[in-house]
């Protein structure tokens, strides 16, 4: 009776581990930031050689450069862009940049997302316009070193205070019955 107890609470242990390593997966998201306003009007979003670039009204793109001083800088748009190998999409709004735990941006105009892959891992970049005209970026990291260590470290923990929760249960619960057994 004591094994059953323990396997029953190291199974939910496990089980709760491995809930909360998809939880942390799937709604952990990365920080908005507001980008500093273009002073053109902004018409469209989009992704080549950068993660952040706008193309304003009167046909220009600008690029955000955190770094360099004024921040949107006017580039060209080469034929055949050279990005790292990814993916641009228009946004999901099921993803975690958007999760209930974010800081995501309302009211939210025009969206896109690229995730870009590398040998070990992934870049998610979603760059959002809100109807006021801020843009917004988030952007987040996923290395496969991350997510072994999580997928086997939480359920393993899990695991384990599972199983020492049931010995102490099933010790308290055969104390009892003990008692029950001399009374």
């Amino acid at each position: 009776m004591r094994i059953k107890i323990i396997a029953i609470f190291a199974l939910v242990g496990f089980l709760i581990g491995f809930g909360i390593f998809y939880l942390s997966e799937n709604f952990s998201a990365g920080a908005w930031m507001k980008l500093p306003r273009h002073p053109d009007k902004v018409a469209k979003l989009i992704t080549a050689n950068s993660p952040y670039i706008i193309e304003t009204t009167d046909g220009d793109f600008y690029q955000h450069e955190k770094w360099q001083e004024p921040n949107w800088i006017k580039v060209e748009i080469p034929e055949n862009p050279n990005y790292p190998i990814g993916f641009e999409q228009p946004c999901d709004f099921s993803s975690p940049e958007f999760s209930i735990f974010s800081n995501s941006p309302d009211d939210i105009v025009d969206c896109i997302q690229i995730e870009t892959l590398a040998a070990d891992g992934s870049i998610s970049y979603t760059l959002a316009l809100d109807a006021i005209g801020d843009i917004w970026a988030s952007q987040i990291t996923r290395t496969a070193y991350e997510t072994v260590n999580k997928s086997l470290c939480l359920p393993s923990l899990g695991l384990l205070v599972g199983a020492g929760l049931g010995m102490v249960a099933a010790s308290e619960i055969f104390k009892l019955q003990d008692k029950k057994a001399k009374t």
